[in-house]
C-alpha cells in the first residue's frame, strides 16, 4: 500500500501497473449494468476493488514556431491521455449539497441510471439528498468519486523579437532578442465531471417509464445548463399539464427572468407555489412578481415574511438582495428604508449587512439624505455605481411600458 485516504487505498500489485486505485466498486449485474435497490445503489463494501490506476496511458508534448523576419512565435502543448484521479472534494460536495450538480432532482427527485435485481431498468424515485449522501457517501463507494485524468494544456506561449544586427555592430553585443511568456495559458481538454447529455438521457429514460417528475429536472437542465428557455418553458408546461404542483414556483421564475410579457402567467403560478409550500423561496418569487404586476402592497406583505427572518438571511442573502433591488427599481424607497432603518431591521444590522445596497438607496434619495449620500466611502463608489447601473436595468426590464 503506498497511500490512501477515505475508504481508498493506493497499491502497488503484483501485474497491475503502478499506482492502483482501490476502493469499493458499485454492484454491477452480468451486463456491467449499477444494481439498485429502494432506489439506491446496492452496496458492495464487503471487499476492496481495483477500480482505476494513476499511470496515463502515455504522456507527450509538442512545440511549434513560426519565424518572419526578426519575429518568432513558438507554443508548447502539454498532453496526459489515460490514468485515473480520485476526488475526495467532489465525493464531499455531492454529499454536502454544495456542489452545481446536486441541484439536480431537488425539487423532484432522481432515478438512478442502473437495474433492479432482476435485471428490469431501476424506475424508484428518491430524494436528491438521499441519493447524493449515499451514493457519494466514502464508506459505501470509492468509485463515485473516481475520474479520468487526462488533460490537453497550452503550456506556454512565446512571442519574440531579435534585433537587427547592424544595430549591434560597434558593441560587444552579437545577438540581443526581447521576449513575451505566457505560461499554463489554457487547459484545452480535460474530463468534465458535470455530464449534461447524460443527465438528460437519464431523464429521458426516467419520463418514458412513466415518472412526470422527471420532465420538472429536464427543464431544469435547460434552463440552467444549456440556456434554453423556450425550451425549458415548454417542459415545465409539460410538468404543470400533468398535474405537477412543484413545478408552479421554478416556472413563475422563468418567466419573471426571460418572458416579460408573461408577468399575468407568472403571477398566477408565483401565487399558486405559495399556497402549496410557503417558503423562503416561494415568497421571494411570489414578492418579486407582485411587484413586477404593480401590486406593491401585497408585494410587501410576502416580502416581510422572510425579509426579517434572521435565521434565513445567511443561506438566502442573494434573495433578500434580488427583492430590494427591485424595489429600489420600482421607486418603493420609503419600504426599503424603512427595512434598513425600523426597530427589527437595525438589530438585524442590515444597514451594515448590505452596505452597498444602502447607498444605492441614497443615491435615490438623496434630496432627503444629501449628508448621508455624502458619507459613502471612496471604496465603495464603484460597487455602488455598479447596482445603481443593475437597478436602473431592472427599471427599464420590469417597469417601462
Amino acid at each position: 500500500t503506498l497511500g490512501g485516504q477515505w475508504g481508498m487505498e493506493l497499491q502497488a500489485r503484483p501485474g497491475e501497473a503502478y499506482g492502483a486505485i482501490v476502493g469499493f466498486p458499485y454492484t454491477r449485474d452480468a451486463n456491467g449494468s449499477v444494481v439498485y435497490e429502494n432506489g439506491l445503489p446496492k452496496v458492495n463494501n464487503s471487499q476492496l476493488a481495483v477500480l482505476g490506476n494513476i499511470t496515463p496511458d502515455w504522456t507527450g508534448g509538442a512545440n511549434f514556431t513560426v519565424k518572419y523576419k526578426n519575429f518568432d512565435l513558438s507554443t508548447l502543448l502539454d498532453a496526459k491521455m489515460g490514468g485515473d484521479i480520485f476526488s475526495m472534494s467532489y465525493m464531499w460536495g455531492r454529499y454536502a449539497g454544495t456542489l452545481e450538480e446536486s441541484l439536480i432532482g431537488r425539487e423532484t427527485g432522481i432515478v438512478g441510471n442502473g437495474v433492479l435485481a432482476d435485471g428490469s431498468p431501476n424506475n424508484v424515485v428518491v430524494s436528491a439528498k438521499a441519493f447524493n449522501q449515499f451514493a457519494y457517501n466514502y464508506s459505501n463507494f470509492t468509485e463515485s468519486g473516481i475520474f479520468d485524468a487526462s488533460y490537453v494544456k497550452l503550456r506556454q506561449i512565446t512571442l519574440g523579437y531579435s534585433l537587427p544586427k547592424k544595430w549591434l555592430q560597434g558593441t560587444f553585443i552579437q545577438d540581443f532578442k526581447v521576449s513575451l511568456v505566457g505560461r499554463n495559458l489554457a487547459i484545452l481538454y480535460k474530463y468534465e465531471y458535470k455530464d449534461f447529455a447524460k443527465a438528460e438521457k437519464y431523464y429521458l429514460k426516467a419520463i418514458n417509464v412513466g415518472d412526470d417528475n422527471a420532465l420538472f429536472n429536464l427543464a431544469g437542465l435547460y434552463e440552467h445548463e444549456y440556456k434554453d428557455f423556450s425550451k425549458a418553458k415548454k417542459l415545465y408546461e409539460k410538468a404543470i399539464a400533468k398535474g405537477n404542483e412543484d413545478v408552479h414556483n421554478s416556472y413563475a421564475w422563468l418567466l419573471y427572468q426571460y418572458f416579460t410579457k408573461e408577468k399575468k402567467n407568472a403571477l398566477i403560478y408565483a401565487t399558486k407555489a405559495v399556497e402549496k409550500a410557503s417558503n423562503i423561496h416561494q415568497l421571494h418569487t411570489l414578492a418579486c412578481v407582485q411587484l413586477w404586476n404593480n401590486q406593491p402592497e401585497a408585494a410587501f406583505v410576502s416580502a416581510n415574511q422572510f425579509l426579517y427572518n434572521g435565521e434565513s438571511l445567511e443561506d438566502f442573502e442573494a434573495d433578500y438582495q434580488a427583492f430590494l433591488l427591485l424595489a429600489i427599481a420600482q421607486k418603493q424607497y420609503q419600504f426599503v428604508y424603512d427595512y434598513f432603518m425600523g426597530e427589527q431591521g437595525i438589530a438585524m444590522q442590515t444597514q451594515n449587512r448590505f452596505k452597498p445596497i444602502w447607498y444605492a438607496l441614497m443615491h435615490y434619495m438623496r434630496d432627503e439624505h444629501p449628508i448621508e449620500y455624502l458619507r459613502m466611502g471612496s471604496e465603495l463608489k464603484e460597487t455602488v455605481e455598479e447596482i445603481v447601473a443593475k437597478i436602473d436595468q431592472m427599471a427599464l426590464k420590469y417597469f417601462t411600458t
